[in-house]
């Protein structure tokens, strides 16, 4: 959508931000600012001193000329930004670092789970064992796309009974999640095999998440647009076929044909699922590929490495332009 903000807009922007000045502590090295929410505290700059680097975690790549031209003002204030992706990239003067964010491979969503725990995590869903089981995690948003998960859902069903476990949350800055939450209700038409799971934040949230994961034949991202979408990364750690939306992040994720598909429909979603349905062969490779493709690119320890390079660079001047790391 075209930008509607005012000047008016902005300066009451400005004043919100500035007011989260005093969580700022003095004498750093380095200061990390995340996202375009807190940009103005880059005015800031002179009075703390350090380097400031600009990590943006969103695709910009498709923003409005106004609304880029309003956040650029802020962002050529900073020594550096980091994108998850070349294609997020932009004209700018400051130097640009790429590169991904990772998974933790020790966090609750991702350490291992015994399948007595899984099972309970089903049983706790009413998660049929009989079915094959088809898996989308992410808030309920438009850019998620639900609706096609229940398309591809709805397909693949004809030909291999199947639960599809939509699980989720409302985001805290997203006043349409519970609208759409009950317009993905309204579309499971009652379907008992349609599982439409708003699960809170609590200590046992993120072991039912990876859970749903790990029981998981396969799992489904349809995404019509993500910053990168780490779920991709979490399921495949697990060794879970994924068949994604071929959007932005995700497409860095997924080698199409080797530990997952990248389509653009929710009928081509339903093709490629059913494929995997019917090879156990093919889901063992795309297994065992998939776990190695996240060790080598998507874990923490990859994640330090790069910030150490990119910390390295902005503190000693040395990178110019665009660095992929």
């Amino acid at each position: 959508a075209d930008d509607q903000l005012d000047e008016d807009d902005y300066a009451y922007f400005e004043k919100n931000v500035f007011a989260q000045k005093d969580t700022l502590i003095k004498g750093a090295d380095v200061y990390v600012v995340h996202d375009p929410q807190p940009l103005p505290l880059v005015k800031f700059r002179k009075e703390f001193g350090g380097k400031w680097i600009w990590r943006c975690h969103i695709d910009l790549s498709t923003s409005t000329d106004a609304t880029w031209k309003s956040l650029e003002k802020y962002v050529s204030m900073f020594d550096a930004a980091i994108f998850h992706c070349p294609g997020y990239a932009k004209e700018l003067k400051i130097r640009q670092f790429i590169f991904p964010p990772t998974i933790d491979p020790l966090a609750a969503k991702n350490v291992d789970m015994s399948l007595d725990r899984i099972d309970g995590v089903r049983k706790k869903y009413g998660i049929a064992d009989d079915r094959k089981i088809i898996v989308q995690i992410g808030r309920f948003d438009r850019l998620k796309d639900p609706f096609g998960a229940i398309e591809a859902y709805r397909i693949v069903n004809k030909m291999y009974p199947s639960v599809l476990v939509l699980a989720g949350s409302y985001a805290d800055d997203d006043p349409e999640g519970e609208e759409i939450y009950k317009e993905v209700l309204d579309a499971a038409g009652g379907d008992e095999d349609i599982k439409v799971l708003n699960i809170p934040v609590t200590d046992e949230s993120p072991f039912d998440i990876n859970a749903f994961q790990r029981m998981a034949d396969v799992c489904l991202q349809m995404s019509s647009r993500e910053g990168f979408g780490l779920t991709v990364a979490e399921a495949l750690w697990k060794g879970t076929p994924v068949v994604a939306r071929d959007s932005s992040g995700i497409a860095l994720q997924i080698l199409h044909g080797i530990n997952g598909f990248l389509v653009k429909t929710a009928p081509g979603a339903a093709y490629r699922i059913s494929q995997i349905f019917a090879s156990g062969e093919m889901r063992e490779k795309f297994a065992e590929a998939a776990t190695a493709y996240v060790y080598t690119h998507f874990l923490l320890p990859k994640h330090l490495k790069n910030w150490i390079c990119c910390l390295n660079a902005a503190l000693m001047n040395k990178a110019k332009g665009i660095i992929e790391i």
